[in-house]
Order: structure tokens, then sequence, then C-alpha cells
């Protein structure tokens, strides 16, 4: 019976494999909505084998596919849901990308607290990273942000901020951004 449910497990996972990697060319290819459906059905079979790294991983990928769609509010449950498996993993530089892609969708959404909120919570995480160019590209996209919010003086601080974390990082193509 052992085997026969690692034998199910491991077809599940190849599964979710294949899948994951049809709805990447599907995207690619430009067909949102198919590749849309691919990851829904990936992240199924995932769930039957209960591999969380892969779970995360399709629906990080899925979000992106839903906004690249223009269906923000799906693409945030599906980040949301990302991030509330990753939490506990410890995984901090994951877990910041699916942080600034909340913030993101948020700001898009119209929510400017729950976006700040989330924007804050991924400077924090990323200033806890030994490498900078996370915290750089946070605090960038973060000071964007706040211009869009006619926020010119915390942007400019936040920019500057960006600034000297990709001074102190190896982060040179952010430096040219800034």
């Amino acid at each position: 019976a052992a085997l026969e449910q690692l034998e199910q497990g491991s077809q599940s996972d190849a599964a979710a494999e294949t899948l994951l990697l049809l709805a990447l060319a599907q995207q690619t290819q430009g067909q949102g909505e198919t590749a849309i459906a691919t990851y829904q059905d990936a992240l199924a079979a995932v769930r039957r084998s209960g591999f969380r790294p892969q779970e995360i991983e399709i629906l990080y990928l899925l979000g992106g596919a839903y906004a690249a769609q223009g269906q923000q509010a799906p693409a945030l449950a599906a980040q949301q849901a990302a991030a509330t498996l990753i939490r506990p993993s410890g995984n901090r530089l994951y877990f910041v990308g699916i942080l600034g892609q909340i913030a993101q969708l948020q700001a898009q959404l119209g929510d400017e607290t729950a976006a700040l909120a989330a924007y804050d919570e991924a400077v924090a995480v990323a200033a806890s990273l030994p490498d900078t160019e996370q915290l750089t590209l946070v605090l960038f996209n973060l000071a964007g942000y706040q211009l869009e919010l006619g926020q010119p003086e915390p942007a400019l601080a936040t920019f500057q901020r960006s600034l000297r974390a990709a001074e102190q990082g190896n982060n040179a193509p952010m430096i040219a951004l800034n």
C-alpha cells in the first residue's frame, strides 16, 4: 500500500510539473486564459501530492497570469495564498517577491493602506536578507508608488534609501535606474 501511495504521489508530482511547464509555454505564447486553466490543473495535481514548494510556485505564477490578464482580484488571492504558505517556511527571498506582488496588486485595486502595509512588510523582510538587491528593488517600487500617490517628499527619501542600498551591495544595474 505504501508503494502504491508513493507511485501515485510521484505521478501527481510529474503531472503537476508537466502542467506547470505547459502553462508557462501557453503564457509565453500569449494564451493567458488557457494558461490560467492549466495552472489551476497543475495546482490541483500538486495539492493531491502535498508538495508545498511547488504549490507556492504555482500560486505565484497563477497570480502573475491573472494579473497579465487584468484580473487583479484573483491575482491578489493567488499571491496571498502563496504568501500564507511560504511565510512559515522561512524562505525570505521568495517571500519578499510575493509581498512585492501583493503590494503592487493592492495599489492597482486602489487599496492604498493595504498596499503600503505590504510594501512595509516587504521592506522589512528584504532588509533582513544578506544581499541588498531585493531591498533596492522594493524601495524603488515603493518610491514610485509614493510618487503616484502625490507624495514627492517621502518618494525622494525612499529613492535615496534605495540608492544607498544599491551602493552597499552588488547592484550596479539598479544604481543606473536610480
